[in-house]
């Protein structure tokens, strides 16, 4: 799998497309994961959707809102769960929050609606407008940054509307002082 580039809204919002080898690499699950959240989880259809978005997330740093059927059954099979009548869409919201809370903790890493990460990714923007850099480079360099802090990385809306926010408070703060 080459490197991702965060450039448009559809390839950062899908999760990763594996070939045969990359699935076998990628979505594998740790004997550590199996112990510590796999075994807390209920339902063989749950187990399943975590896994997922376990190895998802290891790869980029995101929870998606959708999954490959291909990497459904992948995992389903890896962990002797009926497959044939998974579907994405039924995994529940809730029940997702709560997966996303035990992954984040299990790979120490930090929920982007929390303190430290609205405050790194806030200043990271704000440096940025100073040197008025292009959105698509704060966007790909930002994702970088989050990910090298260990900070889940957010949808495209969610980032471009904070770079877009930040961005324009920069603007009209110099044009109050008329340096712009």
């Amino acid at each position: 799998m080459s490197r991702r580039r965060y450039l448009t809204q559809q390839f950062h919002d899908a999760p990763p497309k594996f070939n045969a080898a990359q699935r076998q690499r990628h979505l594998y699950l740790e004997s550590a994961f199996i112990d510590e959240v796999l075994s807390k989880v209920r339902g063989s259809e749950n187990k399943v959707y975590i896994a997922l978005a376990y190895c998802y997330f290891k790869v980029s740093f995101q929870f998606f809102d959708t999954a490959y059927t291909k990497d459904l059954n992948y995992i389903a099979r890896k962990l002797s769960a009926p497959h044939h009548n998974l579907n994405w869409e039924r995994y529940q919201r809730d029940t997702q929050q709560n997966h996303k809370k035990l992954i984040l903790n299990f790979m120490g890493c930090c929920h982007f609606e929390d303190a430290k990460a609205q405050t790194t990714t806030i200043h990271f923007i704000e440096r940025h407008s100073r040197t008025r850099k292009p959105f698509k480079e704060c966007f790909c360099q930002l994702a970088t940054k989050l990910h090298k802090e260990r900070i889940e990385i957010p949808s495209y809306t969610k980032l471009e509307k904070i770079i877009t926010a930040v961005y324009a408070d920069h603007e009209s703060r110099l044009l109050k002082i008329g340096l712009f």
